[in-house]
């Protein structure tokens, strides 16, 4: 089975390019099964202009293009897969649980499902996808260092504690 990439190598270019601008610190690498993905670090910044820089967090994420890629699917067909901290480990620093979709190996990622109709014809690059997760971390710390509310923040990613 090819690729998207391989079909299509002027879109792959085009995502070098949009990761290039945005997130020029990621790097792109390939999966045992030919998937393509983007790994790299983020910094909201919150906790340190909060609470100086010694207290910067920075969080490892994991951008994986799925198999149907660039067609537009419920969850999108880029996966955003919280490395460092992972999920459950985000869950036990934030105090409340985001919901997260498993991928096909029990993996958990990020759900932007609740988004998707914000996009209907368009499927999301990786850019926009890793863009969508520094907001989410970045609203996340804002709770943590009392700049929203948990709840305001729970409604605004139609998230629901567990």
């Amino acid at each position: 089975m090819q690729q998207w990439y391989e079909n299509n190598p002027e879109l792959l270019e085009a995502e070098k390019a949009a990761m290039s601008m945005a997130f020029n610190g990621f790097t792109l690498g390939k999966l045992d099964d030919g998937r393509l993905y983007w790994i790299g670090d983020v910094t909201p910044g919150v906790y340190e202009t909060k609470f100086g820089v010694q207290n910067r967090k920075t969080y490892t994420l994991l951008a994986v293009y799925q198999n149907n890629f660039p067609m537009f699917t419920m969850g999108y067909s880029i996966y955003v897969y919280p490395l460092n901290p992972d999920a459950s480990e985000l869950i036990d620093l934030w105090g409340f649980r985001l919901h997260f979709l498993s991928d096909s190996d029990s993996n958990l990622h990020f759900d932007f499902s609740y988004d998707c109709h914000q996009w209907p014809t368009n499927t999301p690059n990786a850019a926009s996808m890793i863009y969508k997760s520094l907001s989410l971390l970045t609203a996340a710390e804002l709770v943590l260092v009392g700049e929203l509310s948990k709840e305001d923040f729970l409604k605004a990613y139609h998230r629901y504690e567990q």
